[in-house]
């Protein structure tokens, strides 16, 4: 099957997530900035514009069109679901006046989100499994599972 032609309900509605996400993503860094604040990204520069910023985000969200229609679904859901975590807590983070020493580390805690996201948009949206197997004296575990 060639890539994109699966395409389902389920990755239009990722896909609108991750829109709206990067959306929030650069609505929250031109508040920010407006308040002050910097920011950190050095393809962008310390005080980007809000045409910049626009821009910026019209770039990754057409990368990310280009992306998740030549995956196939199980590559393309967690994909999507991995952005979605990442921009989310992009967002949240231009909404804190926490400093960050540089771009390194203020993408730390958004690519854990976006990794965790993926995996759960793996086990939950795509052929895999997700299941809470109690173990007797020890906490719960969390097993993820592809399904054939």
């Amino acid at each position: 099957m060639e890539h994109g032609t699966d395409w389902q309900t389920i990755d239009t509605t990722l896909l609108m997530g991750a829109f709206a996400t990067i959306a929030a993503d650069i609505e929250t860094t031109k508040s920010a900035i407006a308040e002050g604040g910097s920011e950190l990204n050095p393809l962008l520069g310390r005080k980007p514009s809000n045409k910049k910023l626009n821009a910026a985000g019209l770039l990754v969200a057409g990368a990310q069109v280009g992306v998740a229609m030549n995956l196939p679904k199980e590559y393309r859901r967690p994909f999507l679901a991995g952005m979605i975590g990442m921009e989310v807590t992009l967002a949240h983070q231009n909404t804190k006046k926490r400093p960050f020493k540089n771009f390194a580390d203020a993408m730390k805690r958004p690519i854990a989100a976006g990794l965790i996201a993926a995996f759960l948009g793996h086990a939950l949206l795509g052929d895999g499994g997700l299941m809470v197997t109690p173990v007797l004296g020890k906490v719960p575990a969390i097993n993820l599972a592809m399904k054939f």
